[in-house]
């Protein structure tokens, strides 16, 4: 043996995996800032020997991106064994599992089954493995770690509000559920990362017993859109295409129309730029039955336009017409040369991604005009590029829940200069269910940013919209949670902010008018957020022209004007409240020190909290 191989094989080579692939990024001109951000702080997470921790995140912000550079880290600070948790679902386990694996991080992402079956050893070398959260692939890779004897892993959970937590978790002596229990069994000795866009479930179900004061947040990029773009509180504030259906009336005339539009928008955009591939996202139902009637409306749509129907093209001419009228002959001459230069993909199971390529052709059109339909599996996780327009009519019955519906805005993520020309074809009264559930999680999140404990909103905002709950009701550990109509705390100030705020309720005018001019004080006194929130309920607010003084109480902390049991009783509430106002401001103070309380009174809005 040379001497060179002989002083090879004796050294560690030192390998800094992040660095790497954080100058990768930056060299592809993309942003890194809110990565190096939540890796950092993960990093001093773990360092202070916490057992469980959440990180949060928009809906198709980057997560998985951000899951790379976690893990490298990780891998570089002698963490050896890393786990990555996916939902039951081929097509997101490919789709992220591609993406680690082209990362470069010299140390290969595999599935579990591709160790078992090689029976390889975890007690050497470095390791990213892939699993499902499924009770057949945990069992296994629970059954083969067992083997491994003393082989600490750090688990890092995808979409964690998944299947995750305990949903028996309100039944005495029945145990846990299924997949709560092994993924326990999984960090018995080791870390737990959640990682989930909505993570309301995971503080109010206390999975995994993670504390939601070690949370952190993933911030979005400079080139994101999200709730802002397409549910702003202001509506003339949209910067895409809001197609408003009838309620009950599923005329498949509707779905043509919206096909007509995408198609001419495709057009115009490919005739004014560079050439651009663009999908359809069609997401009616849950049932199988209704996707194949998508299907055949959509293969209707194309025969006529192969056949050269003349009433068609008529409708064709006269939207161009009415959209792009300086353009309408490109737009026609493009339509006739590209019109067999489409896709459909189907996905109503996960069957349909064991197709060859069916899932990267649904992801990642290969077509000019791509259409994508199905039910459950397009409402989650999968991330969609160059989504030009979304049929949305998916509603349900009883209650909506805010992280199931979330989760299925498919349209949030980088949008780019087409935002503009993205149409997102929904019924009125479903767009403003959703919209009220964005308002919601917003104010719960920027609760959580206030550095207290988060609040959970849901309920009813107005009476012709449907009662929005935060999640579902069996996964909310009952015993942990506060019910109640909720008090929410903002930042302490000072008396010369007071003095200022004394002027102002003195002055005549409305009471949402005084809390915008409170509000430009100094932001945290009345943070943005809750003004926001508010601006909905201009004519239902009342402040409390007194102070409350709780110098003299004895289970109060003085310092940061805090008390367990809140602030606010029913006096306080009789002497301020105006036309049964339910959404009140009280002045808390001690000496020098004061604090704005929100009280909501409302039996149309539930407010939770975890006692812990």
């Amino acid at each position: 043996m040379s001497n060179f191989l002989d002083n090879l094989l004796k050294q560690d080579l030192e390998t800094n995996r992040y660095q790497e692939r954080i100058e990768g990024l930056k060299s592809q001109g993309l942003e890194t800032n809110h990565i190096e951000d939540v890796v950092s702080k993960s990093i001093e997470t773990l360092d202070k020997k916490t057992k469980s921790f959440v990180i949060y995140g928009e809906p198709q912000s980057g997560k998985t991106e951000m899951m790379i550079c976690l893990t490298a880290k990780l891998l570089d600070a002698g963490h050896r064994i890393i786990v990555l948790l996916l939902n039951d679902s081929v097509q997101l386990l490919s789709q992220n599992l591609e993406r680690f694996q082209k990362a470069g991080l010299d140390t290969a992402a595999k599935e579990f089954s591709e160790l078992i079956t090689a029976e390889t050893s975890l007690k050497i070398g470095n390791h990213i493995i892939f699993c499902k959260k499924n009770s057949a692939n945990l069992k296994d890779f629970l059954d083969f770690l067992k083997k491994q004897k003393d082989s600490e892993i750090i688990v890092i959970d995808d979409e964690a509000d998944y299947a995750t937590p305990n949903s028996k978790v309100n039944k005495d002596h029945q145990g846990r559920s299924k997949i709560n229990e092994l993924t326990g069994s999984l960090i018995e000795k080791g870390k737990y990362i959640g990682v989930t866009a909505t993570p309301a479930r995971l503080d109010l179900n206390r999975t995994h017993d993670n504390e939601s004061k070690e949370w952190i947040e993933f911030k979005t990029h400079s080139k994101y859109n999200g709730y802002e773009e397409f549910f702003p509180l202001k509506q003339e504030d949209k910067k895409f295409l809001l197609e408003l259906l009838p309620e009950e009336d599923d005329n498949p005339k509707f779905l043509k129309e919206a096909i007509i539009r995408f198609v001419i928008r495709v057009s115009y955009m490919n005739i004014s730029s560079e050439r651009e591939n663009y999908s359809f996202l069609c997401h009616t139902s849950g049932k199988k039955d209704d996707h194949l009637k998508d299907h055949e409306e959509i293969q209707k749509f194309w025969r006529k336009l192969e056949s050269k129907d003349e009433n068609l093209w008529q409708e064709i001419e006269d939207e161009a017409k009415n959209l792009f009228p300086e353009k309408c002959k490109e737009i026609l001459e493009y339509i006739f040369k590209n019109k067999e230069n489409k896709d459909n993909v189907i996905l109503n199971s996960q069957k349909d991604f064991d197709i060859p390529d069916r899932n990267n052709r649904a992801t990642n059109p290969r077509q000019p005009f791509t259409f994508v339909y199905g039910g459950n599996i397009v409402s989650r996780g999968i991330t969609f590029k160059n989504l030009l327009s979304f049929f949305f009519t998916r509603n349900v019955k009883g209650k909506l829940s805010q992280d199931t519906y979330i989760q299925r805005a498919r349209m949030f993520g980088v949008r780019g200069n087409y935002l503009k020309h993205f149409e997102l074809t929904i019924p009125k009264s479903l767009y403003q269910n959703w919209l009220q559930c964005f308002v919601f999680h917003r104010l719960s999140l920027d609760s959580r940013r206030s550095g207290e404990i988060p609040v959970w909103y849901d309920g009813k905002m107005k009476d012709y919209q449907k009662r929005i709950q935060v999640t579902g009701a069996s996964s909310i550990k009952k015993s942990d949670v506060h019910f109640d109509k909720g008090e929410m705390l903002f930042s302490v100030f000072e008396e010369e902010y007071y003095k200022k705020i004394e002027i102002i309720l003195g002055e005549n005018k409305s009471f949402f008018s005084k809390i915008e001019s409170i509000n430009n004080i100094e932001n945290n006194i009345l943070p943005d957020y809750l003004v926001n929130y508010l601006q909905s309920f201009k004519d239902q607010i009342a402040i409390s022209p007194d102070l409350i003084n709780v110098s003299n109480w004895k289970d109060v902390n003085k310092q940061e004007l805090t008390r367990g049991k809140g602030f606010i009783g029913k006096r306080d509430i009789d002497l301020i409240q105006q036309n049964d106002s339910p959404h009140l401001l009280f002045i808390i103070n001690n000496q020098n020190k004061f604090r704005f309380i929100y009280k909501c009174n409302s039996d149309k809005i539930r407010i939770l909290k975890s006692k812990k």
